[in-house]
């Protein structure tokens, strides 16, 4: 839910298979709403995965070519798949920070998804909580837990968007914490070849 809001663009002929990494427990609560539930181990410690959550290199190294960050409760991560893209633009992708704990939770609210994003005021609706976890010397579980999918077409859609574009999502967290920042140029020119 963090950044695929934009993302069909980059994923070309991408399917769920080329996220072996990535665990789904989504489930469905007693109330009919929908958790998409997932996670992934990345040999890194939780400091340093922290960090690309809590800056703008950070994101840009894993996430996006673009984006800005005022780190803090209220505070907003602005990003764009558009390598020119400039802070403040109507097609960015914009989430708001509800809550944090250092080095444990992130919690993310998406406040202006880029201009003809379905079902955008839903998905508003929603928020993503990241939870970070050592789980051995040198390794960090990062569960990331979308909450808030009414029992709905709309919602279902979303749902089904954001189950393959988190795990990307993941993915790429994982690669760049593990490997290095993801060469965007590269990524790029990789998904206009498909």
């Amino acid at each position: 839910m963090l950044l695929c809001l934009g993302i069909s663009a980059w994923l070309g002929s991408a399917a769920a298979a080329d996220f072996p990494d990535v665990r789904d427990a989504s489930y469905t609560e007693q109330n009919g709403t929908h958790v998409l539930k997932l996670s992934i181990l990345i040999r890194a410690p939780v400091g340093k995965i922290w960090n690309l959550f809590i800056s703008a290199e950070g994101w840009r190294s894993w996430a996006v070519p673009v984006a800005w960050v005022d780190f803090g409760v209220g505070g907003l991560v602005e990003s764009s798949y558009d390598a020119a893209a400039v802070r403040g633009a109507p097609g960015n992708i914009k989430n708001a920070i509800v809550a944090y704990v250092p080095e444990r939770l992130l919690v993310l609210r998406n406040i202006q998804a880029p201009p003809g994003f379905e079902n955008a005021e839903d998905f508003a609706r929603t928020v993503t909580v990241i939870n970070l976890k050592a789980v051995g010397k040198g390794t960090t579980e990062v569960e990331m837990d979308g909450v808030g999918f009414l029992a709905t077409p709309a919602f279902d859609s979303l749902l089904k968007k954001f189950r393959f574009g988190d795990s990307w999502t993941l993915e790429h967290l994982k690669r760049a914490a593990e490997h290095g920042p993801v060469d965007w140029a590269a990524e790029e020119q990789i998904n206009r070849d498909d």
